[in-house]
């Protein structure tokens, strides 16, 4: 997966956005890499 396409993120007004993240412990391995992921994405936008 290149990531060609992606959507890039621009939320006017995003340093106040709150925004919470759930995960499971079924399995630390996979839930760390989304929980990951989904903070990089917010520090890109600016959350």
């Amino acid at each position: 997966m290149s990531g060609e396409g992606s959507p890039t993120p621009s939320l006017e007004g995003a340093a106040r956005l709150r925004v919470g993240l759930v995960a499971a412990s079924w399995h630390e391995q996979v839930m760390g890499g989304l929980l990951a992921g989904a903070r990089a994405a917010l520090a890109d936008a600016g959350v």
